[in-house]
């Protein structure tokens, strides 16, 4: 796989998502508080703007994290975005990039998806980012990953994940 400074961003998006989807929420409703008492102070418009201002930052920006983490690693690889070859072997996986390293599936801790790529995580932060469309037989692998590590697939975690209807939907569909 050939990174790109679009596959950064995608990347850092995707660990966002899946690890601090809780420090989202906090942040929108932080925003809506202050939205609240920004339309509630009518006393002090200067104060009212303000609170305001700073709600709607934080109920829009929710993804300023992960867009600075990724901008921070696009400045420091200065346009020498890596390459990386996956092999995928029954218990393990071989990264062919400046070295080459063989991770056993059993130290992943988490499987995401999105609509064009898998992300193998080794940690919170480190994750294995691979293009489906490079796997000839996406399904085996896939299938192969989880029984050895016992996790399923997931899909990115947006704020609508966690909407009322989406939750009564997903309780309804057990």
């Amino acid at each position: 796989m050939q990174h790109s400074a679009e596959t950064i961003r995608q990347l850092s998006k995707m660990q966002y998502d899946t690890f601090q989807i809780w420090r989202k929420i906090a942040q929108v409703a932080c925003g809506a508080i202050l939205i609240y008492l920004g339309l509630a102070m009518s006393s002090s418009l200067i104060i009212a703007a303000i609170c305001m201002l700073f709600g709607c930052l934080l109920f829009t920006g929710t993804d300023m994290p992960a867009r600075h983490r990724a901008d921070k690693v696009i400045k420091a690889l200065d346009g020498n975005y890596p390459r990386t070859d996956y092999i995928f072997r029954d218990r393990s996986f071989e990264i062919c990039a400046d070295s080459h390293e063989t991770i056993p599936y059993a130290s992943l801790i988490h499987l995401g998806e999105d609509k064009g790529y898998l992300y193998l995580y080794i940690s919170r932060t480190s994750a294995y980012m691979i293009d489906k469309s490079s796997i000839e037989d996406l399904a085996a692998v896939k299938e192969s990953v989880c029984r050895e590590t016992g996790l399923s697939w997931q899909g990115p975690r947006t704020l609508s994940y966690y909407s009322i209807f989406s939750i009564i939907r997903r309780r309804l569909a057990r």
